[in-house]
């Protein structure tokens, strides 16, 4: 045990002797409160829920900036059951009112992905902090519910919360993003100008990236050169969205300005400028940037090496897909099969996508949906329903028989070799 932690043990134990001989434990509790808050800080989750309970054992009653730190600590270890105890410990005590006890409730089901729970403890709330509305609103955008994470933004605009930070406007730019509305963010980017957030690496990494990846690469461009100090993850913004948005030498231009300014790309911005990459044309451009990927040890990556391969089967170089795959085949994950068969899958080739599928069946790799829809269609491709039916079998046992895509790859079977038959097997 950490020689911290040990030490921290004893102090609680030692003041719990204390409060019970002196018989007033104001100075007691204040004390142990805050040696389990200094270990909560530390990497030591474990350690410091274990002294929370040591506090309940003797006695000792937390306050509400013990149950901000404990409650975070059990979010980090992902704790839900305790989490919920917690709560119910928040509930019964003098300081569960406070609100840095509520917000911290509503971070952790957040990041337990509870958003009912956190919603419950967010409605019973009557004075709302910005911490609060923050918390709400990013635990809304980070599990799907963009919408409600739009109508949350109003509602706190409504309440008169004048004093918005970075980090609410990156939550609600996140959702604009998802929703791929960029006419809303552009009314709420007005607004962050407002707060004069314009500069702010923050705010302005998030209206970047919700520029680029909804297509509005000029207004992305504009956004990222108003930044005071353009960090890393906002230059990686904007190489993404041109990169997606099919103009792969802007992408190259600004991953050169990188350079040129001795910024180090990490491996976000090798694959996001990967993706530039898409057309035979473009294959050249793309060999370079391999040449650094090999310079730099990206290569070791697991991830960018998934991209190159997947850079080379979009611009139709097999032979050098295959020699990427060759090079990490017993290292390969899943997205590293997928992406070699549907590379062989696209040029027709189906003897070969059989080939490596027989093979990744002897990996540690389980077949996931996109690997069933590829053999499905490589079958069809073929001509051969008695190839389907035994690809066909394996799906029960990846629990994907109701999956809509494979479905009509059984349907796509039938129509190479019988509608009758490709009927039934939708039926069944």
């Amino acid at each position: 045990m950490n020689p911290l932690v040990s030490a921290a043990f004893v102090i609680v134990a030692g003041l719990a002797v204390g409060f019970a001989s002196i018989g007033s434990g104001v100075d007691q509790r204040t004390a142990a409160s805050q040696v389990v808050e200094g270990i909560a800080r530390q990497p030591e989750e474990n350690e410091a829920l274990s002294l929370y309970f040591q506090m309940q054992q003797f006695g000792l009653t937390p306050d509400q900036f013990t149950f901000g730190s404990v409650i975070k600590a059990c979010s980090n270890v992902n704790q839900v059951e305790l989490g919920k105890q917690l709560h119910g410990h928040v509930i019964k005590s003098e300081h569960g009112s406070h609100l840095i006890a509520q917000n911290a409730l509503i971070a952790m089901y957040t990041k337990f992905s509870q958003i009912n729970e956190a919603l419950i403890v967010f409605s019973r709330i009557k004075l709302k902090d910005l911490i609060t509305w923050s918390s709400m609103i990013a635990g809304y955008s980070q599990l799907g519910y963009e919408l409600e994470a739009l109508s949350c933004f109003r509602e706190m605009l409504s309440q008169g919360i004048y004093k918005l930070n970075e980090f609410v406007f990156g939550s609600i730019f996140n959702a604009c993003k998802n929703l791929a509305r960029a006419e809303y963010g552009r009314q709420i980017h007005g607004l962050s100008i407002k707060f004069g957030l314009s500069f702010d690496a923050f705010a302005g990494c998030a209206v970047t990236d919700m520029y680029a990846r909804c297509g509005w690469l000029c207004s992305a461009r504009t956004a990222f050169y108003q930044i005071g100090n353009p960090d890393l993850a906002s230059r990686n913004a904007l190489i993404a969205g041109f990169a997606y948005g099919g103009d792969p030498g802007e992408a190259i231009s600004l991953f050169s300005q990188m350079r040129t300014l001795s910024l180090t790309p990490d491996d976000v911005t090798v694959r996001s400028l990967l993706c530039a990459f898409v057309s035979p044309s473009a294959l050249f451009l793309g060999k370079q940037v391999h040449c650094y990927v090999i310079k730099s040890g990206f290569d070791l990556e697991i991830s960018v090496s998934n991209t190159l391969l997947s850079m080379y089967a979009n611009c139709s170089d097999l032979p050098d897909a295959h020699k990427i795959f060759d090079e990490i085949k017993y290292k390969a994950d899943l997205v590293s099969w997928n992406a070699i068969i549907t590379a062989f899958l696209q040029q027709r080739d189906s003897g070969q996508v059989f080939s490596l599928f027989r093979m990744m069946l002897l990996s540690s790799n389980k077949p996931d949906h996109i690997t069933l829809v590829n053999m499905l269609g490589a079958s069809g491709k073929v001509a051969s329903l008695e190839i389907g039916d035994q690809r066909c079998i394996r799906v029960p046992d990846c629990r994907l028989t109701q999956d809509t895509m494979e479905d009509c790859c059984l349907i796509g079977i039938g129509k190479e070799m019988m509608m009758k038959d490709g009927s039934t097997a939708f039926k069944e």
